[in-house]
C-alpha cells in the first residue's frame, strides 16, 4: 500500500462526527445535534481567509460550512452566517467550532 493510501484511509475512517448543544435545545428540551464530516485542508484554508484572524468568526464560518443534519443536509446557509456572527453566544460557537476542528483520537475512531 502506498503512503497516500494510508493517509486517505485514515481520513475516510474519521467519518461523520456529531455534537449535542444543550444551549440550543428545542421547546421540549432536546439539544440541537449537529453532524459534520472532517474538515479538509481546502476548507480550512477558505475559512482562515474569510475569518481574517478573528477566532470567533472562524468558528461561525466552520459551523456554516460543515454543519449538517443526520440526513446529511446542510444545516445553515449564508444568511445564517450573519445571525451566527451577530446573535449567537460566542462561547457556544467556540465550543461547537472547536469540536468540529478537532481530530478524533484513535480511541474515538475505534468507537465509530
Amino acid at each position: 500500500m502506498r503512503p497516500i493510501d494510508l493517509i486517505t484511509k485514515h481520513f475516510d475512517q474519521i467519518g461523520t462526527q456529531h455534537i449535542d448543544v444543550p444551549e440550543w435545545a428545542d421547546e421540549k428540551g432536546v439539544p440541537l445535534r449537529i453532524f459534520w464530516q472532517p474538515l479538509t485542508l481546502t476548507e480550512a484554508q477558505k475559512i482562515a481567509r474569510e475569518a481574517d484572524g478573528q477566532e470567533v468568526i472562524r468558528y461561525a464560518d466552520v459551523i456554516v460550512l460543515k454543519a449538517m443534519t443526520e440526513a446529511g443536509e446542510k444545516m445553515f446557509d449564508l444568511e445564517d452566517k450573519l445571525k451566527l456572527r451577530d446573535r449567537a453566544d460566542p462561547r457556544v460557537l467556540m465550543r461547537v467550532g472547536q469540536a468540529m476542528l478537532a481530530s478524533p483520537s484513535p480511541e474515538e475512531l475505534k468507537k465509530n
